[in-house]
């Protein structure tokens, strides 16, 4: 046989187009090649974000971090709607009611966006006291006299 191969891996690096040039330099006997081209293109990979549902809280809890991770190891983002504000990977709770978070990741080169998640859950309202002295006891007629009392809420 007056030919061979060599057969060649190709490891894709990310999404776009790849070029492949294929060389023969020649012999003794023989010129060398002209060389062929081919082309195709990468298609972007999808991705998916993993994100833990929220437990419910009640309002004046502490801020909570959030977390998410996307298959592709980008970085996620997130967003808040109703009672709650999201600060990079911080949420804070705003009022009693309902939060919504959405985790997302916007794609790159190599990767499509990844389909957004949510995790809505509850705020209760929190809980109060009222500090109230006791009364003495009064006889008709008395002058009017100051009532006092306070929450620890500061209501």
């Amino acid at each position: 046989m007056g030919w061979s191969t060599s057969p060649a891996n190709v490891h894709l690096t990310g999404g776009g187009t790849c070029t492949i040039t294929a060389s023969q330099g020649g012999d003794t006997n023989y010129l060398a090649a002209v060389d062929v081209t081919r082309s195709f293109s990468i298609a972007k990979a999808s991705q998916t974000i993993t994100f833990a549902s929220l437990p419910d809280m009640t309002y004046g809890d502490a801020d909570v971090a959030l977390s998410a991770t996307a298959s592709s190891g980008l970085d996620v983002t997130f967003t808040a709607q109703d009672d709650c504000t999201v600060s990079g990977t911080t949420l804070h709770i705003t009022g009693a009611g309902t939060c919504t978070v959405t985790a997302s990741q916007v794609g790159s080169d190599d990767y499509n966006p990844a389909p957004d998640v949510q995790r809505t859950f509850q705020i209760a309202k929190d809980s109060q006291t009222i500090t109230f002295a006791a009364l003495s006891d009064k006889t008709y007629g008395d002058a009017d006299f100051p009532l006092s009392a306070s929450s620890n809420k500061g209501l």
